[in-house]
């Protein structure tokens, strides 16, 4: 090639922001503060193409996360961002060294929308995201999560639905560490895809043996 690919990278700053923690349990030794979240995170910000074009990336000023992708021809896929509220677990020593002291739930970044648009100008496809956390009678372990995503072809004028259900693999436990966080692993365990008119048409289920090895993939097609 003439030219060579070219890989720019930056620097983008996130705010520093909470990630709105519940205590489930705290013992009489005490507990700190959870932690807010943010910081310094180094990125991609352009890939430039032998032929000189270039793909660009851009990020979200309060979680750091990546918010729109600009490609060659002046598309762009984007997205925004919020905190799933008490999605996932974390567990730290007390003030006075003891484990499992200090229990919290506390919410995690997801992304909210999603938006393509071909030419730079008009928007032909939203996607919008929500999400719910089973935690039935246990607070320090949840058994369910759910992901509705809501797309909108802005085209045609179609709206369907995509349910996404995951179950939890509990990783193994480190050793001498009695800090905590996200122990938890989702692997999908169904998807549900619906039409314009809400009805399911194929549904998929899915069984695992840990959260790498695929068991049993089981789909039930349109017609049954």
């Amino acid at each position: 090639m003439a030219n060579p690919y070219t890989v720019t990278r930056g620097t983008t700053a996130a705010s520093s922001y909470s990630v709105s923690p519940y205590t489930v349990y705290n013992d009489s030794y005490g507990y700190g503060i959870f932690p807010n979240a943010g910081g310094l995170h180094s990125v991609m910000t352009q890939v430039t193409l032998p032929n000189n074009k270039a793909y660009t990336f851009s990020y979200d000023p309060t979680y750091g996360v990546i918010n729109k992708i600009t490609y060659p021809t002046g598309g762009y896929v984007s997205y925004s961002w919020g905190i799933n509220p008490h999605s996932d677990f974390a567990s730290f020593e007390d003030l006075g060294g003891g484990a499992n002291g200090c229990q919290y739930q506390y919410g995690t970044v997801a992304v909210m929308h999603r938006y393509v648009s071909f030419g730079g100008v008009h928007i032909a496809l939203q996607q919008d995201f929500s999400y719910s956390t089973n935690w039935g009678s246990d607070p320090t372990a949840w058994s369910s999560k759910t992901t509705t995503v809501t797309t909108h072809d802005l085209v045609t004028g179609k709206t369907y639905t995509t349910v996404y259900t995951y179950s939890p693999i509990t990783e193994p436990k480190q050793p001498n560490v009695d800090t905590s966080v996200a122990m938890q692993i989702p692997v999908e365990s169904s998807v549900v895809t619906n039409d314009s008119g809400g009805s399911a048409l194929r549904t998929v289920h899915k069984w695992w043996e840990d959260q790498y090895e695929l068991s049993i993939d089981e789909t039930t097609l349109e017609n049954g």
